[in-house]
């Protein structure tokens, strides 16, 4: 406003200069155009100022529109940060099974701890409770559940305590069955609701034993060239990939000669190596399901290996 007052002052005066009298002197033209200059130097003044405090307006609301940048930017990882939790909502309740199951005590500390039977139905019906299965030898549990209430959770975990797999299943009346191919050894199956409600799961375990020619235990195991299980030319063995379980070794001696490697896979697909222990033999096949062989090959006397790995599938 006082800026206005100035600009109207500066207005009134042209006006008044503009109708001044002939009979004024050149002196009090003079003196009224003087005047009438130093209000435009004021005018010009306060016009300068506008401009001045238009500039810093301009650039306090620039600073307001960075600082309005920064607080979306902000809010926008917030909202992302809040958005998190929503979507690993399953993963976090997974990651917490092993201080619900009391894994932090070691074994001594599972909670609620059921000795599970093969071909026993149990109901489970909320809560966290651990079933420990032992197996006599490798083979594969045929695992049924019937959820038919809310979500229920399953993470098993191996006699050390290290986490093997985890899997939910979905309520309504579902049901579902697979298989889990293992080696022999204590397993522990723990079961908890993810909703913490009211279920009504039934379960049953079935185990088949794989009948392998070397009892493969979690004590007992062939996975490197150190634990290699001793064969012979000549013999058939019988061996299973687990879940715990990728790789096996054998090892045997041989005179210099032609030698034959036959597989029967029962798996997608498998690779057998065999190797010497001065590294001038090392033949590789993948074998796809079915049976197959790497045939005659010409080997110099000595010790040799042979291990099988898995491709894809169990």
């Amino acid at each position: 406003m006082k800026n206005i007052k100035k600009a109207m002052a500066l207005a009134l005066t042209v006006v008044l200069l503009c109708n001044i009298p002939m009979a004024l002197t050149t002196r009090d033209v003079l003196a009224s155009s003087l005047e009438g200059s130093d209000e435009e130097v004021v005018t010009e003044q306060a016009t300068s100022e506008e401009s001045d405090e238009k500039t810093t307006a301009e650039q306090i609301t620039l600073e307001e529109s960075d600082e309005k940048v920064v607080t979306e930017e902000t809010a926008s990882e917030e909202s992302d940060e809040k958005a998190m939790p929503e979507e690993t909502t399953l993963e976090e309740s997974n990651d917490a099974v092993a201080d619900a199951a009391g894994l932090g005590g070691g074994l001594n500390g599972w909670t609620n701890v059921i000795q599970g039977q093969f071909d026993v139905p149990y109901t489970y019906t909320g809560g966290t409770v651990t079933y420990k299965l032992d197996l006599p030898s490798s083979g594969k549990i045929t695992q049924t559940f019937v959820v038919k209430n809310d979500t229920t959770c399953r993470t098993v975990f191996d006699s050390n305590g290290n986490e093997l797999f985890r899997t939910h299943y979905d309520g309504g009346g579902n049901t579902y069955t697979e298989g889990i191919n293992l080696i022999g050894g204590s397993y522990y199956f723990v079961i908890w609701d993810f909703y913490d409600g009211a279920q009504d799961t039934d379960i049953t375990w079935h185990f088949t034993s794989a009948k392998e020619t070397f009892k493969e235990t979690e004590d007992n195991r062939n996975d490197n060239m150190n634990t290699a299980f001793p064969i012979s030319t000549g013999s058939e063995i019988t061996g299973q990939f687990a879940v715990n379980d990728t790789v096996d070794y054998y090892s045997f001696s041989a005179k210099a000669g032609a030698i034959t490697l036959t597989a029967n896979n029962t798996t997608d697909l498998i690779n057998i190596t065999i190797v010497n222990t001065t590294g001038t033999v090392n033949v590789s096949k993948e074998i796809k399901r079915g049976k197959d062989s790497i045939g005659s090959l010409q080997i110099p006397a000595g010790k040799y290996y042979i291990f099988c790995n898995q491709k894809d599938g169990v």
